[in-house]
């Protein structure tokens, strides 16, 4: 199968990252909420197509993702 104007495929991948900190609303007598939480990253990957039959009358859009979390 080869991309062509009735067939688009598409790839992405990417990298996030939110920082650590504390919840100030939290119970400070319990350690887990002192010592606070760690920074989260994440890789996600994506696959997807997109098709056009009969003459572009009916289409076909599938995406398929994948989220590889850690320090969540």
């Amino acid at each position: 199968m080869k991309p062509n104007a009735d067939l688009n495929l598409s790839a992405s991948y990417s990298e996030g990252f939110k920082g650590g900190g504390f919840d100030p609303r939290g119970n400070f007598a319990t350690a887990d909420v002192r010592e606070g939480f760690l920074p989260e990253s994440v890789k996600s990957y994506e696959l997807g197509a997109k098709a056009a039959f009969l003459g572009s009358r009916a289409t076909v859009n599938t995406a398929l993702f994948f989220a590889d979390c850690s320090d969540v």
